[in-house]
């Protein structure tokens, strides 16, 4: 099946639960529809909190961290971005 008949197979199913009202197929897909929705917001919004939190990373502290906070400051200061608030 090429990508068009692929197309049409989709629009085609989605016509008959609409005509056919909503049966257990349709709700299934309904949920899906929502929970990827549910799930691309939320990745949006709260991945970076997500993955600092996964990764344990804390603030960076100069006194607790003195070699590396010196370091990245130092790098950060010759390409010109801003220090990195957490390690």
């Amino acid at each position: 099946m090429d990508h068009h008949g692929l197309f049409q197979h989709i629009y085609c199913n989605g016509s008959v639960c609409i005509k056919q009202g909503i049966g257990r197929r349709c709700i299934l897909g309904f949920f899906a529809l929502v929970l990827s929705g549910l799930t691309s917001i939320g990745s949006y919004y709260w991945s970076d909190k997500l993955v600092l939190g996964l990764s344990g990373a804390r603030p960076a502290d100069r006194k607790t961290d003195f070699d590396l906070f010196t370091v990245t400051e130092n790098i950060a200061m010759a390409a010109g971005i801003p220090n990195p608030r957490y390690i």
